[in-house]
């Protein structure tokens, strides 16, 4: 795909030209969005022949081409296009400088916040089969999803900024997105907490520090075998809606919810929906009384009740409810899953959990499709089920890091020492401010920037680096927003589109910069396709790179007029990619540093 003006010329085009090719005339309806999709623009080379160079992979499409009759004549018969020549199954198609420049720094420069994110009206490939990409769908992600009565634990970072990026990319591309946090509140481990808060908990500590007083008891309590029957009895009479027992937990929620809340706040994350474990113990129970009633499940000797589901050709089982009939996390799930369709009406569902749950997963989705296929519909497992691998070497300069906060807390101080010895470095009244923002930038963009599935090792040392990192991308945006803002109080000038003789921007970092700015919704779809932010934060560093190269090379102040004028276009549709970049990955980008 290219630039938005741009892509939709070309698709028709190269589609008009195909369709003598085709199989048959079914496939004459969408072969334009087929071809918008598979068009790629090339990255940035050296030398400025390659500049408006795309390819189009024709092998996607063999099943409605006849690709051993293409024959494309030379010249393009049409002006955007100058050439178009067949190398094996791939087209390459150069496009006419001078209408790539228009089309690309146009469609930015229209379309500003919504650049890279007009996908409606598409199709896209998915497991070899072409889907059609379908805006303002009611869409659910949940994420980060904590334990109550506990601090956030550093291990949330990953699902914590995977959820929030994926519920911003779905956003952006026209998702009705509702973010859910699912909250850990029931179980055994709750039962241990409340007898333990009998026996070594204060309220007067737990009025000073709630969820630091909470942890502690619970550290206690647990190591304490004699509480073991006493916590099974509290959780029992939780569920048998035991009034004082049903107190503590409010009491013990409301706190947890309040301080997670402060958590998120301070990196830009706020959730529409917090929702419990405890919300579905009862519905829960009623699932397991429909499984059993439709033959998806049987009930043991003891009186516990295990799934019995037929996958594959095997038959897979697992326990719902106890003998107690107390109910499970995967009994829960099920309940919460099933309830959420009714209430969403969700076309689309987005479970953010590290990759050691897979096997819960699994029986989740297997499980919810055997009772109802209707509520998950053509989802796919890896739709549904979004993983993520392990962060390794989690912690401070002081040692082993637990909590997100702490966290969040060191990075700050990292990047506020650290700016004080760069040499880029201005005195900021705001100073602290700024470096949270770089230190909770950089914690985002390391994260964001791996693989999701890979293992990785966590690191101080580039938080403010001059390669790739959260630090000079925000000073790449801030010495953009300097000299747009010199531009209107000096020379008094504004970016427009009109006047402007886009000829003028002929320096290689000019044409560089252009064709990078015409890959950015490339970025955003592989990454849409993948769940894959990795994408993007590649993009993003790249453009940074080329940003400081072209503002290096090409001067708008001491400049003539109309150069000035094209300069200053091209560096304020850079500025707002960037800032699209940075909206989507969860990161409010700075005007000074």
């Amino acid at each position: 795909m290219v630039s938005s003006f741009l892509k939709k010329d070309i698709s028709l085009k190269i589609s008009k030209l195909l369709n003598r090719y085709l199989k048959n005339e079914k496939y004459a309806t969408d072969l334009h969005k087929k071809i918008n999709y598979l068009t790629r623009v090339n990255r940035a080379d050296k030398s400025s022949k390659f500049f408006g160079l795309l390819s189009l992979d024709l092998s996607k499409i063999s099943n409605e081409i006849d690709l051993k009759q293409i024959k494309i004549d030379e010249p393009s018969p049409y002006s955007s296009i100058q050439s178009i020549k067949l190398d094996k199954n791939k087209l390459i198609i150069q496009a006419d400088q001078k209408e790539f420049k228009k089309y690309t720094i146009h469609s930015i420069f229209d379309q500003k916040f919504n650049y890279g994110f007009n996908l409606e009206d598409q199709v896209y490939l998915y497991k070899n089969t072409w889907r059609p990409k379908k805006s303002t769908e009611p869409t659910i992600v949940e994420f980060s999803s904590p334990n109550i009565a506990k601090p956030l634990h550093a291990g949330h970072m990953r699902s914590t900024f995977l959820g929030s990026y994926l519920s911003n990319l779905h956003s952006r591309l026209g998702h009705q997105v509702t973010k859910i946090n699912y909250l850990g509140d029931w179980g055994t481990q709750y039962g241990i907490l409340a007898v333990g808060f009998e026996k070594y908990g204060s309220y007067e500590e737990l009025n000073k520090s709630p969820i630091k007083h909470l942890l502690e008891v619970y550290v206690k309590a647990n190591k304490d075998e004699e509480l073991r029957n006493k916590a099974l009895e509290y959780f029992s009479q939780m569920e048998q809606k035991n009034d004082k027992s049903l107190k503590m937990w409010n009491l013990f929620k409301d706190l947890s919810i309040k301080e997670l809340v402060s958590v998120y706040k301070n990196l830009n994350i706020k959730f529409d929906v917090y929702e419990s474990e405890s919300e579905y113990y009862e519905k829960a129970k009623q699932k397991v009384q429909q499984l059993l009633k439709i033959g998806l499940a049987e009930q043991l000797e003891d009186g516990a009740v295990q799934a019995k589901l037929s996958t594959s050709g095997s038959v897979k089982k697992f326990i719902l409810q106890k003998s107690d009939n107390s109910t499970l996390y995967i009994t829960r799930d099920i309940a919460a899953l099933c309830e959420r369709k009714e209430k969403y009406g969700f076309k689309k569902i987005v479970y953010v959990v590290d990759s050691s749950q897979k096997d819960h997963f699994m029986k989740l989705y297997e499980t919810v499709n055997a009772l109802d296929a209707s509520i998950l519909n053509d989802i796919s497992f890896e739709e549904f089920y979004v993983p993520f691998g392990r962060i390794t070497n989690m912690s401070t300069r002081k040692g082993k890091v637990e909590f997100l906060s702490d966290l969040i807390q060191e990075a700050k101080q990292v990047a506020f020492e650290s700016m004080e010895f760069s040499k880029t470095k201005k005195i900021l009244q705001d100073a602290e401010l700024v470096a949270q923002a770089i230190g909770n930038s950089h914690l985002i963009i390391t994260d964001l920037g791996k693989p999701r599935q890979k293992d990785y090792e966590f690191s101080w040392k580039n938080i403010v680096s001059k390669d790739d990192s959260a630090y000079m991308c925000h000073y790449a945006h801030a010495r953009l927003h300097s000299l747009l803002e010199k531009c209107r109080n000096e020379l008094k000038i504004e970016p427009s589109i009109e006047n402007v003789d886009l000829s003028l921007l002929n320096k290689q970092t000019e044409l560089n910069l252009i064709q990078h700015l015409a890959r950015f919704e490339e970025a955003v779809w592989q990454s849409y396709e993948e769940y894959e932010p990795y994408h993007v934060v590649l993009y993003l560093f790249q453009l940074v790179k080329l940003t400081n190269l072209c503002l290096k090379d090409s001067y708008v102040f001491n400049e003539q007029l109309d150069v000035a004028k094209a300069r200053l276009l091209l560096f304020s549709c850079s500025k707002q990619v960037l800032q699209n970049s940075f909206n989507v990955l969860g990161i409010n980008p700075l005007n000074s540093i």
